[in-house]
């Protein structure tokens, strides 16, 4: 009888306890779906807000271009062909780069095969944009009189940056798109292919900020000291790009918004193995 009682105890016992880890497990879910929630707010918040900065520089710069500059041409008007130059490098190499190295975390839900088609398409379309913005650069000069190439720090840092981009994204889709290397060797690889990613970034920011001060100089001359409206519209440009890259890279780097991979990830990837 003793021993019946004390099994009965026993039992309830357990039941009891398995229901209060029940209850903590469920909590404890519940607490991490919260937090969860939390950071792809804050995350989201800062992403669309940067975006929109990104966006409102682009619009800032076409209005620039047509107001200060006299607009838009081809080959017969080098002068005016060169305002492209800006407008695709700008778009292309800063606004489309910031989204794509941004992608594993803003479509942080979608599968990693999804994701590595849409970082390498959207890549490719920089490289696109890339190539025409130097056409138009060389051209203004090589149809100009008297006008040579690649002689300001500018042209050096911007052609050493496109061609630094142009073997990442190689040796990037060589290794993790096709053929695909093996998977530890993935593993092994990414961290540098993220680190060089964000450092051609660095280096296309640098770029652009140096070509607006260059356009500024020699545009206006003499008269940029003297603060023209065009001076303070160029100067803004740089600053509000300034802010735009310091943004990107503050969400390409917080540990807190890393996208977790998910089981869904490997069925996709070994589809590629």
């Amino acid at each position: 009888m003793f021993k019946t009682n004390q099994q009965a105890n026993l039992t309830t016992r357990n039941r009891r306890d398995s229901k209060e880890i029940k209850k903590s497990l469920l909590f404890g879910n519940q607490m991490e779906a919260r937090n969860e929630h939390q950071t792809t707010k804050r995350f989201n918040t800062l992403f669309y807000t940067t975006t929109i900065l990104g966006v409102t520089i682009f619009v800032v710069m076409l209005i620039w271009v047509f107001a200060f500059r006299g607009g838009l041409s081809g080959r017969s008007h080098p002068d005016l062909e060169f305002n492209w130059h800006p407008l695709l490098m700008f778009f292309g190499m800063i606004l489309l780069y910031s989204q794509a190295i941004l992608l594993y975390r803003s479509r942080r839900y979608d599968t990693k095969r999804r994701l590595k088609l849409a970082h390498a398409g959207v890549h490719f379309s920089i490289i696109f944009l890339t190539i025409f913005g130097l056409i138009t650069a060389f051209d203004s000069h090589n149809l100009a009189v008297d006008k040579p190439n690649l002689y300001t720090m500018h042209s050096w840092l911007g052609l050493t940056t496109v061609i630094a981009f142009c073997l990442q994204y190689v040796v990037g889709f060589a290794c993790f798109l096709f053929p695909g290397f093996t998977k530890d060797l993935r593993a092994t690889l990414l961290p540098a292919h993220v680190n060089i990613g964000t450092a051609i970034f660095i280096l296309a920011s640098f770029t652009a900020l140096m070509g607006f001060c260059e356009k500024a100089i020699f545009s206006l001359s003499d008269k940029y000291k003297r603060f023209p409206p065009e001076g303070y519209l160029v100067n803004t440009l740089a600053m509000l790009t300034a802010l735009f890259s310091v943004l990107t890279l503050y969400l390409v780097n917080e540990r807190e918004y890393k996208r977790e991979n998910v089981p869904e990830d490997e069925i996709a990837l070994t589809r590629n193995e």
